[in-house]
């Protein structure tokens, strides 16, 4: 099995900021970790459909069209925690 590429930081000119302390503005509900994968290496967390939902709606698109077109980037390590925001997935090139 092929070493796995390590993780580039990438730096944000605007970190994403979050206030978890205004209480009643946000949702918490916890989520099971799943490893998959040779020896776990790999974790899932469920995404609740209502966030992909929400961002569908911003983009303008179907849910299924934001699926196929949008993926989920994993912004952390500049705060604890993780921030989850979505971009358009790169578009392949023609071979």
């Amino acid at each position: 099995m092929p070493a796995r590429k390590p993780v580039e930081a990438l730096p944000e000119e605007h970190p994403p900021k979050v206030n978890l302390d205004e209480r009643g503005k946000y949702y918490k509900r916890p989520y099971r970790i799943n490893a998959v994968g040779r020896d776990g290496l790999t974790t899932t967390v469920a995404i609740p459909r209502e966030i992909i939902q929400r961002a569908a709606e911003k983009a303008n698109l179907l849910f299924k069209e934001f699926i196929a077109t949008h993926q989920a980037v994993l912004i952390y390590n500049a705060f604890d925690g993780a921030f989850i925001r979505f971009e358009e997935k790169p578009k392949k090139e023609p071979k």
